[in-house]
């Protein structure tokens, strides 16, 4: 075995166990803010806009990574910098959950910088991992590790719940009286967050950066890259990318009009136990970690393209159909279904950028697309939130708003259908060619 591949061997294994710690911060930690929201007595639109607002935060100081990585002249030493940040800020929600209280303003300036670090980082990470991942394995390594991945964010948020259904005796969250032990749980899910951080950072410090400056890396302005894709030529790989943007963008931002708000209606309008809250959430979850290697495989042969309609297709009647009945188990078996459609429209999405984006570039349009993603989900997250408001904050309130998500996923799936009529068009050119010179050849 070459010493090449000694190293692409060892960044794998040190690659899965940082993958591990993330997830399980994830788990046990972004899964539940919403959740510590309402513990702490703040209203369900409050919770709902807890989950999607704050990101804005990160989409804007993520697009100042390509300056600190050329500025480091590293992309690991940025992705090791902004995941110490956010480890360390989640000492922040333990001391509040002890303290018992904690200000709006605080909680979402907390999520806030827990967003930005994780964000920031994101970029940099997908160029660095990029570069020592052979091409040969790429499809079916990164479904490997993203099922992976999602088993242990499932595993996290099950050991939260549990967690937190012994700290209540199985009650309803909502018909708990002693909200002092309750968040006591809260900090002792945070504390686990920190510590499963911590041990991401020190195994993203044992992976190798065989290049960590590509000669030709540079950094492209984010008014470049809009510039790019308004006047790229019909046909071409950059207006196909524009496509693609365009449709993720439509999806995330009809998605999130009711996405953020199921936390609160489950718990705070349904009033189930966090036994069946981790049936419902974790039901999303498992959906993912259940399919990705499948579908990995299903990108390789059939194309990320093919794999993006289908999710898209599959993540339309989610939210409406949700409401058709109250029980947790019929909402368990949607989100199940919903987890599986995100997890084609996530992985479709990352390959497809894989395979178009230049090496030198990858960073900045990565940044780029964080951004895009992130105002769609904080625009839809309002308009949700804002209607939830106005139609009287009430059951019915948050079921008119995600029959209304439903409808607008419905109309994105146009924008898909355009990016695969974009990825199909060079080969119905290309037959249409070959046709013309038979004919020229028969006269």
């Amino acid at each position: 075995m070459g010493e090449s591949s000694r190293l692409v061997r060892r960044n794998m294994s040190a690659s899965l166990a940082d993958g591990t710690g993330w997830a399980l911060m994830f788990g046990l930690g972004d899964s539940y803010f919403s959740a510590f929201a309402l513990a702490l007595g703040f209203p369900g639109v409050t919770s709902g806009l807890l989950g999607a607002v704050p990101q804005i935060l990160g989409a804007i100081v993520q697009t100042a990574g390509p300056r600190m990585v050329a500025w480091l002249g590293s992309h690991k030493r940025w992705v090791v910098i902004t995941a110490t940040v956010q480890a360390g800020n989640l000492l922040v929600p333990v001391a509040g959950a002890i303290a018992g209280s904690m200000p709006g303003w605080l909680l979402f300036l907390t999520v806030s910088v827990h967003h930005a670090a994780g964000m920031a980082g994101g970029a940099a990470w997908s160029t660095w991992v990029g570069s020592w991942v052979p091409a040969r394995v790429k499809h079916r390594w990164f479904g490997i590790r993203q099922r992976h991945l999602q088993a242990m964010v499932l595993t996290g948020f099950l050991l939260g719940a549990i967690v937190l259904s012994l700290v209540t005796g199985g009650v309803p969250p909502a018909e708990f009286g002693d909200n002092r032990v309750l968040l006591w749980g809260f900090a002792g899910l945070f504390a686990m967050a920190l510590a499963a951080r911590v041990l991401s950072v020190y195994y993203l410090t044992r992976q190798a950066e065989p290049t960590p400056m590509p000669a030709s890396q540079r950094r492209v302005p984010l008014l470049t890259i809009a510039s790019r894709l308004m006047h790229a030529q019909r046909g071409s790989v950059m207006a196909t990318d524009g496509r693609l943007l365009v449709a993720v963008f439509g999806i995330t931002f009809a998605s999130n009009i009711g996405q953020p708000f199921i936390v609160p209606y489950a718990l705070d309008q349904l009033k189930i136990s966090y036994w069946w809250f981790a049936a419902v959430i974790g039901a999303a979850i498992a959906g993912r970690a259940l399919t990705l290697s499948i579908l990995g495989n299903f990108a390789r042969t059939r194309g990320s393209h093919v794999l993006l309609l289908i999710g898209a297709v599959m993540l339309v009647p989610g939210l409406g159909v949700m409401t058709l009945f109250n029980h947790p188990a019929w909402i368990t078996a949607i989100q199940l279904q919903s987890g599986v459609a995100w997890a084609c429209i996530e992985l479709a999405t990352f390959l497809m950028f894989l395979e178009h984006l230049r090496d030198d570039e990858r960073t900045s349009w990565i940044s780029f697309y964080y951004l895009g993603n992130t105002i769609a989900l904080v625009l839809g997250s309002m308009l949700g939130g804002l209607l939830i408001a106005r139609l009287g904050s009430d059951q019915q309130a948050y079921e008119v708003v995600f029959w209304i998500a439903t409808g607008l996923r419905a109309l994105a799936l146009i924008l898909v259908v355009r990016v695969l009529t974009a990825i199909n068009a060079p080969d119905a050119a290309a037959a249409a060619a070959r046709g013309r010179e038979r004919s020229q050849r028969s006269e």
